[in-house]
């Protein structure tokens, strides 16, 4: 093997003992030039894609671990209906943009939205003629569209220095249970140490009051606490889309 190498640097060292004349070790170093070309050109491919494979493995599995990042656990005290509802004129453009037939006075949901409406309700409730009618910690959020209803809107009250409840690294498993009641599936979430404690907190510190439990920017359910908490458990149900429950245990994960 030395001399493999070596004849690519000069004319024919320690090869010249074993050829018969000049012509024949040039043919030979040529033979040998061309073997080198050879191997040299597979090694650096399977390097190359040995390298390309890595790459892409990485960034599969960085996507992976992105897309489980990205998804984000909040807790808020939630505006009932009547309470926001005394902050408007009774003639307000917003009650002709939500259906608020079925919105309860204690209830967390201010009304529904069709998908035609949707965008043209969006726009008039986040223009300051309007907001300037509310408390400044009021903040809107949706919740997941159901058939024929529509989305459910929502009043968080973002109260700055409000204790948080957990937060995703601190679930420690999410399960589904059957919904022997309404059917389908609940989403249970059970909270490791540290979240359990917050979880006691910020119920103990909403008694009596609904609170909004929002997974990337939309509630999901905002039930009424009836008592503090302590077991570290949080359960969601309510009426989802088919796959909407797998696809929210998945997130949570």
């Amino acid at each position: 093997m030395p001399a493999l190498y070596s004849s690519r640097s000069s004319p024919c060292p320690n090869l010249i003992n074993f050829q018969k004349d000049e012509q024949s070790c040039s043919c030979y170093i040529s033979l040998q030039d061309i073997l080198f070309n050879i191997i040299t050109h597979i090694v650096m491919k399977i390097i190359k894609n040995f390298t390309i494979g890595t790459f892409i493995l990485v960034m599969i599995l960085g996507n992976v671990q992105l897309t489980r990042g990205q998804a984000s656990l909040e807790f808020f005290e939630t505006y009932t209906y009547a309470d926001f509802k005394s902050n408007l004129d009774p003639d307000d453009p917003f009650f002709s943009l939500v259906d608020t037939r079925e919105s309860h006075p204690a209830n967390a949901i201010l009304g529904f939205c069709g998908d035609a409406e949707t965008q043209k309700l969006w726009k008039y409730i986040q223009s300051k003629a309007f907001l300037k009618q509310l408390p400044p910690e009021l903040s809107f959020a949706w919740g997941p569209a159901s058939s024929g209803e529509g989305s459910p809107l929502y009043a968080l009250k973002k109260t700055p220095g409000a204790v948080k409840g957990p937060e995703m690294d601190e679930i420690e498993k999410v399960s589904l249970q059957k919904d022997e009641v309404n059917g389908g599936s609940n989403l249970s979430i059970t909270f490791d140490q540290s979240g359990a404690k917050k979880w006691a907190e910020i119920t103990r510190n909403n008694v009596g009051k609904n609170l909004a439990i929002v997974i990337d920017g939309k509630v999901y359910a905002a039930p009424k606490v009836m008592a503090e908490i302590r077991q570290g458990r949080c359960l969601i149900s309510g009426k989802f889309e088919d796959g909407e429950i797998e696809h929210l245990k998945q997130l949570l994960e």
